[in-house]
């Protein structure tokens, strides 16, 4: 009886703890609770124009531009505008040492002064060989000298003015004016120059042309260009 009375405690704990893992085991395969749902992320998408663009190397260029160049050999004495300056049609740009073009100029006016002062001898001369063949008094060699003397010295004369209007217009060279209004470049040439010379050109801006270059790789792009 008393071994009886202990085994029973006992056994009944034994029971007990046989019980436990089907207790939990039961809680284990308990229904668990749903996970959040995911948060994702919604784009609307809507129908609307898009701008298509591309950017380029430009250069704005002038659509009608005169290039400014020296007629005469000479030393460049002075520049009378400044670089990138506007300047009006007329406007006096450079000028070229004149002493010795003024020179040559009055020299071709000294030689025209003698061929017409030859001229008027040979002139003379031929009248009075004129009045002397009809009268016989002359030989008709002699008159023909005189005739082809007085030819001859217009000829000169007419030599000569050509020489003058040659020197005139050297001497008129050595200033150079604008021939239109306009943007003046800077200038290739500075006063001492002793050569044959470019000073660049004169520029109309407006209305103005723009030069694009693209690659042969570029290509078109959308969205919104960066503004400059």
């Amino acid at each position: 009886m008393t071994n009886g009375n202990i085994v029973w405690p006992v056994m009944r704990w034994v029971a007990a703890a046989a019980m436990i893992p089907v207790v939990v085991g039961c809680d284990s395969n308990a229904k668990q609770a749903p996970p959040p749902p995911p948060k994702v992320s919604v784009i609307e998408v809507k129908p609307q124009p898009v701008t298509v663009y591309d950017e380029y190397v430009g250069q704005t260029q002038a659509p009608d531009t005169i290039e400014i160049r020296g007629q005469v050999t000479g030393l460049l004495e002075r520049q009378t505008f400044v670089d990138g300056a506007h300047v009006n049609k007329g406007e006096l740009l450079y000028v070229i040492d004149q002493r010795p073009f003024q020179a040559q100029f009055e020299r071709a006016l000294a030689s025209l002064a003698q061929a017409e002062a030859n001229l008027l001898n040979a002139q003379q001369t031929l009248a009075r060989n004129a009045n002397l063949i009809a009268q016989k008094a002359v030989s008709q060699q002699d008159y023909d000298n005189a005739v082809a003397q007085e030819r001859a010295s217009a000829a000169l004369v007419d030599a000569e003015k050509a020489l003058v209007r040659n020197a005139e217009v050297n001497l008129e060279y050595t200033t150079l004016r604008a021939a239109r209004d306009g943007f003046i470049s800077s200038s290739q040439a500075k006063p001492g120059a002793d050569e044959p010379f470019v000073t660049h050109d004169l520029r109309r801006l407006k209305p103005s042309a723009d030069a694009l270059a693209a690659s042969r790789s570029s290509r078109p792009r959308t969205g919104t260009p960066l503004d400059r």
